[in-house]
């Protein structure tokens, strides 16, 4: 374990992995997800950090994307709306002009 993480672990984290790889579900465990000491590689936390605030980040930038196109619709219909018969005409003329 050593010369996966580069340093001693500490005393207390060793008498965990001996422990829990000393029975039979530990080993099992171990065996099926296919872990030994050399296969298993140290995370590079700063790396996942960044990529899970990269997801989360563009996730929270399109639901507040939404929202603002939402609201401005909404107040749009709103406006629409109040307008008097003749406006609302005018309007619609605008919107429904063919290209020329």
């Amino acid at each position: 374990m050593e010369e996966i993480y580069g340093q001693t672990p500490p005393p207390p984290l060793e008498a965990v992995r001996k422990a829990v790889l000393g029975t039979e579900i530990g080993q099992n465990t171990a065996q099926f997800l296919g872990v030994s000491e050399d296969s298993v590689t140290p995370i590079d936390v700063s790396q996942t950090v960044s990529s899970v605030a990269g997801v989360v980040t563009s996730s929270v930038e399109q639901r507040v994307s939404k929202i603002v196109s939402d609201q401005i619709a909404a107040q749009v219909v709103k406006q629409y709306e109040q307008l008097p018969v003749l406006q609302k005409d005018q309007v619609m003329e605008i919107i429904c002009k063919p290209k020329e």
